[in-house]
């Protein structure tokens, strides 16, 4: 009899066990919720560095107003950089998927599509920030990283 209690009893607390970890709320949107991604974001501050084979080659850490994300709730959206005077906008379509903001540009600079994907780091009310690290080897066969991390804020 003790064993069957035993045995009952393990059994029990392997059911429990199991069903606290099979079941969960979490979904693939990350601790955001795109909703909280719609709107129309400016940037107020970006950092970051290049890297070549692990030497750092720049660094910034700077206030910067030109960059401007317009992310609308039809998954549509409009990227541009103010640059001589002007705001020179491309247009896409965007999607939130974990923690990553992910941009497709149609005819971004040389006239083929673009895809940029952010990692969001923090999204509240009126501050989103953003990074984007990308590595590569590049044509001499050097390792490159690039790294920009940027403070937007909401403006409408």
């Amino acid at each position: 009899m003790k064993n069957l209690w035993k045995t009952w009893m393990m059994a029990l607390m392997a059911f429990m066990a199991l069903g606290f970890t099979a079941c969960s709320d979490d979904d693939d949107e990350g601790s955001a919720s795109a909703s909280q991604l719609v709107g129309t974001w400016q940037s107020t501050h970006c950092k970051g560095y290049n890297k070549t084979n692990g030497t750092i080659i720049t660094s910034w850490d700077e206030a910067e107003d030109g960059l401007k994300i317009i992310l609308e709730k039809d998954g549509k959206c409009s990227w541009g950089e103010y640059y001589n005077g002007n705001w020179d906008f491309s247009d896409g379509t965007w999607k939130y998927q974990g923690d990553k903001l992910i941009i497709k540009l149609r005819h971004f600079e040389n006239g083929e599509d673009h895809t940029i994907t952010y990692t969001v780091v923090e999204v509240n009310g009126s501050v989103l920030v953003l990074e984007v690290n990308e590595k590569y080897t590049d044509y001499g066969g050097d390792f490159c990283e690039d790294y920009e991390q940027y403070t937007l804020r909401k403006i409408n």
